[in-house]
C-alpha cells in the first residue's frame, strides 16, 4: 500500500474490487503508488474464474 495513504501496518482498510468490497490488513507500505497482493488473491478479486478449480 502506498505510504502516501497514511495507513500503517496492522491497520484494516476496505478495498473496492470487482468481487465487491474486501477488508484487508495492511502488512507494509512502499514509497510510491501501488497495491500488492498475492496472485491467488488478485485472481479471486477479479470476479472471474479461468479454471475448473473455482
Amino acid at each position: 500500500m502506498s505510504s502516501g495513504l497514511g495507513l500503517a501496518p496492522g491497520e484494516t482498510v476496505t478495498l473496492l474490487t470487482a468481487a465487491g468490497p474486501q477488508p484487508v490488513t495492511v502488512s507494509g507500505t512502499v514509497d510510491g503508488p501501488g497495491l500488492w497482493v498475492a496472485d491467488d488473491v488478485a485472481r479471486a478479486w477479479t470476479g472471474a474464474c479461468r479454471s475448473s478449480a473455482c
